[in-house]
């Protein structure tokens, strides 16, 4: 009983390659009369098809990682632009200041002018006094 069950596996695959030699001719008659696949053809698009999920999962990982990319660029740019919304608030509220001292530097100015055109008239009238004075002096 034992020589028979050694047997039958030999025979199973006996049986196995003969039945897939018959495929692979069988796939090859075929593949040239109605150009269809055979085992060949079928290792080759396997082959590619593997490639392709490969590349495919290369191109997810590369589009992920510019997404990471992107995402950290606008995130820094969003950063830059309201510091420099900041700065421009300040430069805004400093000009004003600047602004509002200018003017009244300006008023300041004025008044000064003001006041030293009135000590120069003040300056003459006594210059003019005093030379009335002393020509009343030399009349007498």
């Amino acid at each position: 009983m034992t020589r028979y069950s050694e047997a039958i596996p030999n025979l199973a695959s006996h049986h196995s390659t003969k039945r897939s030699a018959l495929v692979g001719v069988i796939g090859t008659i075929s593949k040239k009369l109605f150009g269809t696949m055979d085992e060949e053809d079928s290792i080759r698009y396997d082959g590619a098809v593997r490639e392709i999920q490969s590349d495919e999962k290369k191109i997810a990982s590369f589009v992920k990682e510019n997404i990471i990319v992107t995402t950290s660029a606008l995130k820094t740019f969003n950063k830059s632009i309201n510091i420099v919304e900041s700065n421009q608030r300040e430069i805004s509220d400093a000009l004003s200041a600047l602004r509002t001292a200018v003017e009244n530097i300006t008023i300041e100015s004025r008044e000064l002018k003001i006041h030293s055109r009135v000590l120069e008239l003040v300056s003459m009238i006594g210059n003019n006094l005093l030379t009335i004075s002393f020509k009343i002096q030399d009349l007498e």
